[in-house]
């Protein structure tokens, strides 16, 4: 039902599945069982264009994953009259993309090209049907399970707080071309990591174990969701919920790749909203909610300094 409403439930509960969004929730929809199963189908498509770097023609490729099925469900249970518990399990995002093209190969060759015959004279067609790294793609999954106590303060309101278990999966391949940017890579290899060498291409060249194809990871973590809903006049109805950010254990194998050692935490959100009915048979909500990803330090972090090759 969320769905069918564009997301704006932080004061308009429907189902059980307000677990994901406002524990509050919780206690005023009843004593129920919903599931639910999504297909999404994003289109993706990538392009660089080599001439900006001394090649001769553009790379286009579009991600051979489309389809996407993603379940959710959730249980509501009295525990008296007015406190009720509700567990809550739903996807809370992730990407999945693969290319058959290696975008980052064929680039890489231009470059090697440029530095050996200069910008100008770069033979056409340079880094077309090369396989450096094979497949470039990436895979990452969340889901996470809420687990809430909700309780009626009063018969128009009500508060909730769940806990929070995520659990994540993540792969990526084919990003053989930035070894360079890992300090590992960068001090064992100072030569062929050096401006104008030709990097990982190089005979012999020592790379981080860390970075790509490594297949999947799992991580987990825990965190926290409070959260209110009430009528403040007749018809109309506030709710608003916050979420900790949840603390993930770290991808070991993939350490060298994200910032800060490996660690992917979910960041922490808020979310407010109003509920007003006209009509009985007549029902608007509106929705605010801001995401904090600039607190987790993987992708709020400014990265290395700026170098030809390799952190500095």
């Amino acid at each position: 039902m969320a769905t069918s409403m564009a997301g704006a439930t932080v004061s308009a509960p429907q189902d059980a599945m307000i677990g994901a969004v406002n524990p509050a929730g919780i206690a005023l929809v009843g004593e129920r069982i919903d599931l639910s199963l999504r297909a999404f189908n994003p289109q993706r498509e990538a392009s660089l264009d080599t001439r900006v770097v001394g090649g001769s023609f553009k790379v286009e490729d579009r991600s051979d994953r489309t389809w996407f099925f993603i379940p959710g469900a959730g249980i509501t249970l009295p525990i008296s009259e007015d406190l009720w518990l509700g567990f809550t399990m739903y996807g809370n995002g992730g990407m999945n993309t693969s290319y058959s093209r290696n975008l980052y190969d064929e680039s890489a060759a231009v470059l090697r090209a440029s530095a050996q015959f200069g910008a100008a004279g770069v033979p056409v067609g340079t880094g077309t049907g090369t396989a450096d790294t094979g497949r470039l793609g990436v895979d990452l999954a969340q889901a996470i399970l809420a687990s809430t106590l909700s309780f009626k303060i009063h018969p128009k309101h009500s508060i909730g707080v769940s806990a929070l278990f995520g659990v994540q999966s993540f792969e990526a391949y084919g990003l053989g071309n930035f070894q360079c940017f890992t300090r590992t890579a960068a001090s064992n290899n100072p030569a062929a990591c050096s401006p104008g060498s030709a990097g990982p291409a190089t005979p012999g060249f020592t790379g981080s174990k860390n970075l790509t194809d490594n297949g999947h990871e799992w991580a987990f973590g825990i965190g926290a969701r409070v959260g209110w809903i009430g009528e403040i006049l007749p018809q109309v109805t506030l709710g608003g919920a916050y979420t900790t950010k949840i603390y993930m254990t770290q991808f070991d194998d993939y350490k060298e790749l994200f910032a800060e050692g490996g660690r992917l935490d979910i960041p922490a959100h808020f979310q407010v909203g109003i509920s007003v009915r006209p009509l009985q048979s007549l029902q608007l909500s509106f929705d605010y909610q801001r995401i904090f990803y600039s607190d987790v330090k993987s992708i709020g972090n400014q990265g290395p300094v700026a170098s030809a090759f390799g952190p500095s």
